[in-house]
């Protein structure tokens, strides 16, 4: 039996190619060479799994939500997104965020900021999440459970709050 070992990222698989007695060495090699050329293309195409926070934000997801954005909304979302996430979670891996994290970070902001705009840095950060999610830079969405946090001293919301 002709028997490919090989990797596909950090895992380690297997592919029979064939019987030895109905495949020739260079038979079984041009086997090999197919599955490692489709194995290749399709690792080329997938989303880097170390992209860190800041990565994505710039490349992907900073190009992807100001096209649906008004200008008035990019101008106030973007200053907010930049001075408060990629100050914060810039050079961290995306994969690494976890819900105990991010909730961290907003029952932090909650100390200084107002409620609206605490709300904001949530809906942000679940908005990047969800596009994470969909072009499969994060298999994994930790903001779902994320909540804004009764603020302890900051500034009044527009509304009172």
């Amino acid at each position: 039996m002709w028997v490919l070992l090989y990797r596909d990222g950090s895992t380690r698989k297997y592919a029979t190619l064939g019987l030895h007695s109905k495949l020739s060495k260079s038979q079984a090699e041009e086997k090999r060479d197919e599955l490692l050329n489709e194995v290749n293309a399709r690792n080329a195409l997938a989303p880097d799994p170390h992209i860190t926070f800041g990565e994505f934000l710039e490349g992907i997801a900073l190009p992807f939500l100001r096209s649906k954005w008004k200008r008035s909304t990019r101008a106030t979302t973007e200053n907010r997104i930049a001075y408060h996430l990629a100050t914060e979670f810039g050079a961290e891996k995306l994969s690494d965020l976890s819900l105990k994290g991010l909730q961290t970070f907003l029952n932090g902001k909650a100390e200084s900021l107002s409620r609206s705009v605490v709300a904001h840095l949530r809906w942000d950060l679940r908005a990047i999440f969800k596009l994470a999610i969909a072009e499969g830079y994060a298999e994994r969405d930790p903001t779902g459970a994320l909540y804004t946090p009764v603020g302890g001293g900051g500034k009044r919301g527009h509304f009172g709050g």
